[in-house]
């Protein structure tokens, strides 16, 4: 399933966009399902790791499903280049998605990032909600912080990122956003 469907959001991506859209966002729909039960089963193998309690297969069963799920990996890049689409539909699923890959992925998100998508981030982080910004941070921070690479390419779109990060931050002091603050603060640690 997990390759197919990889394989499905890839082809469907060079397609025209009045072609794509309707069937793009049912793989995207799937794959967050997909996602979502991997990542439930993840956490409550960290809980039965934390307390010593519970099912000790579920540890097995969830490393399992990380190997099965890490081609994943390269749906990163394209759903970077959804997140700015017209479809909110869409581009909110992708956001999702790619929440949760970013998550799952850890330093398998390696050699990822590229300065086309710091400017796509960055485009997007200016005209999302303030949840929506939250969101995206906490991926491109997982994004950075997985490969020292994909941080010197950050620190390459170091203006364009700075710049809307540091308007972000602005906005959110005035509306005593503190949660957005403070994963703003974290990235602007990272770029030194």
């Amino acid at each position: 399933l997990v390759s197919v469907l990889t394989q499905l959001t890839q082809e469907l991506l060079s397609y025209s966009t009045s072609d794509r859209n309707a069937p793009l966002l049912e793989l995207l729909q799937l794959l967050d399902r997909d996602l979502t039960y991997v990542s439930d089963i993840v956490k409550k193998a960290l809980q039965v790791k934390k307390t010593g309690t519970g099912d000790p297969e579920l540890l097995t069963n969830a490393e399992k499903l990380l190997q099965i799920h890490k081609p994943c990996v390269t749906l990163v890049g394209p759903l970077i280049t959804l997140l700015p689409n017209e479809d909110v539909s869409l581009a909110n699923m992708a956001s999702h998605n790619l929440s949760l890959l970013t998550q799952l992925i850890g330093s398998e998100g390696k050699e990822i990032l590229n300065r086309n998508y710091c400017l796509i981030f960055s485009t997007v982080l200016k005209s999302a909600d303030s949840s929506k910004q939250k969101i995206l941070l906490r991926s491109l921070k997982r994004l950075i912080t997985a490969d020292k690479r994909n941080l010197e390419v950050a620190r390459a779109c170091n203006d364009e990122l700075l710049d809307s990060l540091n308007k972000i931050k602005k906005s959110a002091a005035i509306e005593a956003d503190v949660g957005l603050v403070g994963h703003i603060d974290e990235l602007l640690q990272l770029f030194g």
